[in-house]
């Protein structure tokens, strides 16, 4: 008789046509994920972004590469973790790319914390600012330039810009710096209305930087379930049940699904990413709706909202 079985797998093996130099490097020691985003598995490859591969190297950690579609790198970094937030493993130095190929940043890690100096890239390849951070989480911006090479902040005093991830020109933060901290009032700069923010000495003390809705792309610390993996698997095999219909008709397979983690580790807009029916779909969002709060993620120390997913999987046992 079929017992069921519930897995919570952070990886999921993928088919289909990918860009060949990717395919020629993933050997018997390699595994490759199509991506949505950094912690969202795409539901196929026809909405993937980019492609993650896993290569086990030595003493137990893995080489984690990223490739655009158009087969240039994305990503090259070491981890201890094969997990979806592989970024908490990360050891030593991370190499990214702009899908021009251009560099995008290199920073170092210790154990998946920011650790000395992070710098990073305009798309043209220009250099854009360096930022020490030190183990205690404590930053201290250094030096900043704009996108012509002009320097605009040097030795943490001057003017500093900060962009998104993808470094959008239209929407942007600028204003002076104090002895490597945010000091004095900067301008939010959103296509063409301008916010006013006042921080002293790194510390926001009116305004606020980020509009309400802003979500989190790359953080520094991503959430997570109180106590790890295992205690999220195990929340799952206490409150996941197997429908009947599904067990009746041998349906197995992964649920994906996203959620927004708050500020308050509150896990909110819970929705199915890509399902196997049967009921399975609303089982897996039922559970992640009613989960305890989650760590939040970090910025600089400070929690901020993080879109995640994970993949739920349905398995019937033969024994």
């Amino acid at each position: 008789m079929n017992k069921p079985i519930l897995l919570l797998l952070f990886l999921f093996s993928c088919t289909g046509a990918f860009a060949q130099n990717v395919k020629e490097q993933a050997k018997v020691d390699s595994e490759y994920y199509y991506m949505l985003t950094d912690r969202i598995l795409a539901s196929s490859a026809k909405t993937a972004k980019f492609i993650r591969l896993y290569t086990n190297v030595d003493s137990g950690m893995l080489k984690v590469e990223e490739f655009y579609l158009n087969d240039k790198p994305k990503l090259v970094v070491k981890t201890s973790r094969k997990e979806l937030d592989f970024q908490s493993g990360m050891q030593g130095y991370c190499m990214e790319y702009y899908e021009n190929g251009h560099r995008k940043s290199i920073k170092n890690y210790n154990k998946g914390v920011l650790v000395g100096e992070a710098v990073e890239y305009y798309p043209n390849g220009g250099l854009f600012s360096i930022i020490d951070y030190k183990a205690d989480g404590i930053y201290y911006l250094k030096s900043c330039q704009d996108s012509t090479g002009k320097t605009l902040a040097e030795n943490g005093n001057g003017v500093w810009l900060k962009f998104n991830a993808d470094m959008d020109p239209t929407a942007f933060l600028k204003g002076p710096v104090v002895n490597g901290k945010e000091d004095g009032e900067w301008k939010r700069h959103v296509v063409d209305t301008v916010y006013s923010i006042v921080y002293k000495q790194g510390e926001i003390v009116s305004g606020k930087e980020f509009l309400k809705d802003n979500v989190f792309e790359k953080v520094e610390v991503l959430p997570s379930f109180p106590g790890g993996y295992t205690e999220l698997n195990k929340y799952l095999s206490r409150n996941v049940q197997y429908p009947k219909g599904a067990r009746d008709n041998n349906v197995q397979g992964r649920v994906i699904v996203s959620f927004m983690v708050e500020k308050d580790g509150t896990l909110t807009n819970v929705k199915l990413v890509r399902g196997i029916g049967s009921g399975c779909d609303e089982e897996s969002v039922r559970v992640m709706s009613i989960s305890p709060k989650w760590n939040p993620g970090l910025n600089h120390g400070k929690p901020v909202r993080v879109q995640y997913s994970i993949p739920v999987a349905f398995a019937l046992s033969t024994q």
